[in-house]
């Protein structure tokens, strides 16, 4: 929370864990609050101890959140909850409360293909329909309060599909200047650009992961 030169970092964990019945866990959440942290003060300086919450965490999720909006948004893991449906798990930093964000109604039909990402800061829902072909649907919050989904983006990835014969689902990872920097389950890094509607195959590295680095909160030296 820059507003108040405050960081969170959660924890969520295991409590309990039954491997027989993956319906059978509970999770616990836990907070470390870095505050005044600056050039002329330590990192340890900064940080309190880690405070447990009463709320537990309600639901398993699923990759990495998106920070958007004060919160923290998880896709909730459709697999190990044995869910009909799928949600959004978030987060409340400031408040400290889990919360649930409703999706789209036509995401629910093909839920394992949702992906969430910030973009622009705002929070962008990605999604294939398995009833239309190598197409991903973009939609972006617009109202918090109301839920309000509005669908901005149908990109058609057939060129790429068809060029190695396979059908991947695909992450974005960034936005900038009306290009999407995608990165396909394959591994392959893709730009894809909004304007001419045209892809630029990046190819895919030998080894190694993909993460953010943000140059504002808290340097690695």
């Amino acid at each position: 929370m820059p507003s108040k030169n405050e960081y969170k970092v959660v924890r969520c964990f295991y409590r309990k864990n039954d491997y027989d019945n993956p319906n059978n866990f509970e999770l616990g959440c836990e907070i470390l609050t870095i505050s005044n942290y600056g050039t002329n003060n330590s990192i340890a300086d900064c940080c309190s101890a880690w405070r447990m919450l009463e709320e537990g965490c309600p639901h398993l999720m699923d990759a990495n959140p998106a920070l958007v909006n004060g919160s923290l948004h998880w896709k909730i893991d459709l697999v190990w909850e044995r869910r009909e449906d799928e949600q959004i798990l978030s987060f409340d930093l400031d408040a400290e409360k889990f919360w649930i964000l409703p999706i789209p109604p036509c995401v629910i039909r093909n839920p394992e293909t949702l992906n969430l990402a910030e973009l622009r800061q705002d929070l962008w829902l990605s999604h294939y329909d398995y009833s239309i072909p190598h197409v991903m649907d973009m939609w972006v919050l617009k109202d918090f309060e109301k839920f309000t989904w509005v669908k901005v983006y149908s990109i058609d990835f057939s060129p790429i599909n068809t060029s190695t014969g396979k059908y991947e689902l695909t992450f974005v990872l960034n936005v900038r200047n009306e290009e999407l920097l995608i990165l396909m389950n394959s591994g392959r890094l893709i730009y894809y650009n909004l304007k001419t509607k045209s892809f630029t195959d990046l190819g895919a590295p030998r080894n190694g992961f993909n993460f953010c680095y943000y140059t504002d909160v808290v340097s690695f030296h």
